[in-house]
């Protein structure tokens, strides 16, 4: 008598087309992890370049001046109510609001395969408040240098040498300051 084996079993341990089938499964996968990682270095890419952007635009204007932040920061700052003022920064934005009070960054959307939450309203110019994680990635960069301290001394700013009973007092806490 001859035993022969049922078709199922010699199906299953027939191995041919089991490639195509690990394909299907993980190539959404792979997809996946290269959006994302394409969208990362881009982000990296993109503060590199804003940085050198910002630097370059920073020294452009200070033209070998030692004498920072410039007269006109220093008009500036008088008419805002600063007292004390030595700090001078550029910042890059993408777009401002009409005002000019707020700033957008650049941003790069990381994305999800699943959303549990639901589609959140969240956008590149508007981030949920009081969210601790976001599905952008915001770029920000500011470029800045500590100058001289100036302090308010009536109409116009002086420094810790030319304001009158503090000649000679040199105050290095206070340097690279803000203060109303």
């Amino acid at each position: 008598m001859r035993y022969t084996r049922p078709y199922l079993i010699t199906a299953v341990k027939n191995k041919k087309g089991q490639a195509i089938f690990e394909l299907l499964i993980f190539l959404p996968f792979l997809l996946f992890f290269f959006i994302i990682m394409v969208n990362v270095g881009n982000s990296i890419n993109s503060s590199i370049n804003q940085q050198k952007a910002t630097r370059r635009y920073f020294l452009y204007t200070i033209k070998n001046n030692s004498f920072i932040p410039l007269r006109n920061s220093l008009d500036f700052f008088s008419d805002e109510g600063y007292q004390v003022a030595g700090l001078y920064s550029f910042g890059f934005r993408e777009k401002a609001d009409n005002g000019g009070e707020k700033s957008f960054a650049p941003c790069y959307k990381i994305p999800t395969f699943f959303n549990p939450s639901g589609d959140n309203g969240e956008d590149c110019d508007s981030p949920e408040p009081g969210e601790q994680s976001s599905k952008y990635i915001r770029v920000f960069n500011f470029f800045g240098v500590c100058g001289e301290t100036y302090f308010l001394n009536g109409d116009y700013y002086s420094t810790y040498r030319n304001l009158p009973g503090r000649a000679g007092i040199l105050n290095t806490d206070k340097s690279c300051t803000f203060g109303n």
